[in-house]
């Protein structure tokens, strides 16, 4: 009887375990985030200063280069370059960085109150995601993953504590059952949406579409602007992009990548 007393123990054990680890990386995060402040802290001197050019510049490289910087970080950065060209007078364009912003830390009211600005100020209609899509995008890809890692080791608690007391606890893996869809949506959501790199048109009058990669091939229709697409291809100037289903050319400028 000893050796099945201690049995769920294990499980509660591990629980923390996992619990320990996410501290560890966490705190891991935060160190790096740190050591990354000066890319946009050399960036927020040269914006007032009045450099507003070298700023912009300064981000989008920090940006580009930085893939190793903490989700948070980016964001920042993305934001930033968001607002350079809203200042510029580029309003489309701004709301396009600002989006990639709240892809990387989703629930940044601000980001998403200047998404909304600018988008008005481009004549754009208020970005609707339905309740649903909503909900994935609250979350970051890490943060989705860890709700999902959480649903199963309640699942594999609950369980163990059910067959330890003979029962007992009859309600507690059902429910944990029924809480998996909530906890598991945020990651099947990211996931089935993860499968290439989204872009906006980000051109007055709309990006046009081709059949080919080629300003003389034929035209196809365009995509308006502020619309999102899937990036499939890149050429030298130009992107394979899709088009209520079929694969279409688009010069390369008329978009913008929303994946930072």
């Amino acid at each position: 009887m000893a050796s099945k007393a201690m049995w769920p123990g294990r499980w509660v054990l591990r629980a923390l375990a996992l619990v320990g680890l996410a501290a560890m990386l966490l705190s891991g995060a935060h160190a790096q985030e740190s050591a990354a402040e000066a890319g946009a802290g050399e960036g927020a001197r040269l914006w007032r200063s009045g450099d507003h050019d070298a700023a912009q510049r300064l981000w989008e490289e920090s940006l580009a280069n930085g893939t190793d910087l903490p989700d948070r970080e980016r964001a920042r950065l993305a934001y930033n370059v968001g607002v350079a060209h809203h200042t510029a007078g580029e309003p489309l364009v701004a709301a396009a960085w600002f989006e990639s912003a709240l892809r990387l830390a989703p629930r940044w009211e601000a980001a998403k109150a200047n998404r909304d600005l600018s988008r008005a100020d481009a004549g754009l209609d208020p970005k609707d995601t339905g309740i649903v899509a909503g909900f994935v995008r609250l979350f970051t890809r890490g943060e989705a993953e860890w709700l999902a890692l959480l649903g199963g080791v309640l699942i594999l608690v609950l369980g163990a504590l059910d067959a330890f007391r003979g029962g007992a606890w009859g309600r507690g893996p059902w429910l944990a059952i029924l809480a998996l869809p909530v906890l598991w949506a945020p990651l099947v959501g990211q996931l089935a949406s993860s499968n290439g790199e989204v872009a906006m048109v980000v051109v007055k009058g709309g990006a046009p579409l081709y059949g080919s990669p080629d300003l003389q091939g034929e035209r196809l229709g365009k995509l308006k602007e502020g619309d999102e697409t899937l990036v499939l291809d890149r050429l030298p100037g130009w992107v394979k992009v899709v088009d209520r289903g079929e694969e279409r050319w688009a010069p390369e400028d008329s978009v913008l990548s929303l994946i930072r």
